[in-house]
């Protein structure tokens, strides 16, 4: 893999990878990075060329979309049908980085808090793989779980740009 940049931030590994057709990530399919990891792809990022990969040991790696071959039959991976682990989850849209606004903490199996530390209630439909945060102002906002510890966000229903990310630490 042509590696531009490495960094870890808590447990999550960054490969920044350079020029990438991101059009060519194909979310939700399952992958083998030219290193050996295997995992699914969760979200891309058309303005650093790259496509975001959950691993199989829950890390997320960034590689260029070159970098990585679709594992033939397996097409777009099941949704996960395990509650979603509590914690902290970091939110980032392509070209504007981290969405603080956007991030969440699942408390437990029925209360998150958000970015302003506000407690709220939530719903997880298992069936569809949605997760539905109960807003302050009583809408909800919806996040289509793409891997064991990773969303993207839904506006109406179009699924958008923004995913999130299980923080393991820090």
């Amino acid at each position: 893999m042509n590696r531009s940049a490495v960094g870890v931030i808590g447990t999550v590994l960054f490969l920044a990878a350079a020029s990438a057709s991101a059009q060519s990530c194909a979310i939700g399919r399952r992958v083998t990075l030219d290193d050996g990891n295997r995992g699914a792809v969760v979200a891309s990022s058309p303005t650093a060329g790259s496509c975001y990969v959950e691993l199989d040991n829950g890390t997320v790696a960034t590689a260029t979309a070159a970098s990585i071959s679709y594992d033939d039959g397996t097409g777009v991976r099941p949704p996960v049908t395990t509650a979603p682990p509590t914690g902290a989850y970091v939110c980032t849209t392509p070209g504007f980085g981290i969405d603080a606004a956007a991030g969440f903490t699942l408390v437990d199996t029925q209360n998150y808090s958000t970015s302003t530390g506000q407690r709220l209630a939530y719903r997880w439909d298992s069936a569809a793989g949605m997760l539905e945060l109960t807003r302050a102002d009583g809408t909800t906002q919806r996040y289509r779980r793409m891997a064991e510890k990773s969303f993207r966000r839904i506006d109406g229903d179009m699924l958008t740009d923004t995913g999130c990310v299980l923080r393991t630490n820090g």
